[in-house]
């Protein structure tokens, strides 16, 4: 579908006939790409300042999550509400530190992600994400470069969006996204030792209800363990997993890992797990009876 022609910026003086109003002809759906809008008085009282969150609840119909990171403040509308309609909830924010500490709170299903961003670029947020959150990134922005795209997707994002794209596009691409996470959840059933269960597919783990937020290494460390529960692992093995630099037998770096694993896992009562400390080797995992 070819483009809309170009329209005056929001801040040039619009014809006293037709205040507040899109300047937009009659389309399927309105186009992500938009910085040529009046905005209508509604949406004038409805910008929220950078940084503050905004939903777009749907009643109460079982959707899939999206955290929208776009500054933007008019395509962050547009997009949400299209994405709404079509059975999402949508958080919305415009910065990275305010994305950070949403997807903390509550993981969505996916990330949509614009590069340029007022706080933190979108490369480095994506990779900062990408130590805890294993749910599905897909950068939307300007920049085309195939640079930019190969960066994009070497920070760890599923998928690579340049700006213009129809609404339309964007949602069929996030369901596909959701069908691929679909088939992995099937073939992830989950692996259960001591009140730990374990996804390695989708790399999460859980104790009863409670989510465990671990790292990239944590996780492996954590793997590592469980596939030799009841051995004695050494700590250079645990270092080469995790750690590029050679080991070195003062090396205290494994410990201060393991020490974090342990207070994430809880007691050895919560998580029916202890990672046992075995003087001059290294570490063991047994089951807590």
């Amino acid at each position: 579908m070819p483009l809309p022609p170009t329209k005056p910026s929001p801040r040039e003086k619009q014809p006293a006939s037709t205040p507040n109003r899109l300047n937009l002809t009659v389309i399927p759906y309105p186009f992500v790409s938009i910085r040529s809008f009046c905005l209508p008085s509604s949406m004038q009282r409805g910008i929220l300042p950078v940084g503050e969150p905004q939903s777009y609840p749907a009643g109460n119909r079982i959707m899939n999550s999206v955290v929208l990171v776009e500054d933007d403040l008019v395509l962050s509308q547009v997009i949400s509400e299209y994405l709404t309609a079509h059975d999402f909830r949508v958080r919305a924010v415009s910065s990275g530190r305010a994305a950070i500490e949403l997807i903390q709170q509550e993981p969505p299903s996916i990330v949509v992600l614009d590069v340029n961003l007022p706080d933190i670029d979108g490369f480095s947020l994506c990779l900062r994400l990408r130590e805890n959150y294993h749910g599905a990134i897909v950068i939307v922005t300007a920049r085309a470069t195939d640079g930019d795209e190969i960066l994009g997707l070497d920070c760890g994002a599923d998928d690579y969006i340049v700006k213009p794209v129809r609404p339309a596009v964007l949602l069929a691409r996030l369901r596909s996204h959701l069908r691929q996470k679909c088939d992995i959840d099937s073939s992830d059933p989950g692996l259960q030792i001591g009140h730990l269960l374990v996804f390695p597919i989708r790399r999460t783990c859980q104790i009863g209800d409670r989510q465990l937020t671990l790292s990239g290494n944590e996780f492996e460390l954590l793997m590592h363990l469980i596939k030799h529960a009841g051995q004695r692992i050494s700590r250079e093995e645990l270092h080469k997993l995790v750690i590029p630099e050679a080991w070195s037998p003062s090396d205290r770096n494994i410990d201060l890992r393991i020490s974090r694993l342990r207070q994430k896992l809880g007691s050895p009562e919560t998580s029916g797990l202890q990672i046992r400390s075995v003087r001059n080797v290294g570490y063991e995992l047994v089951q807590h009876t």
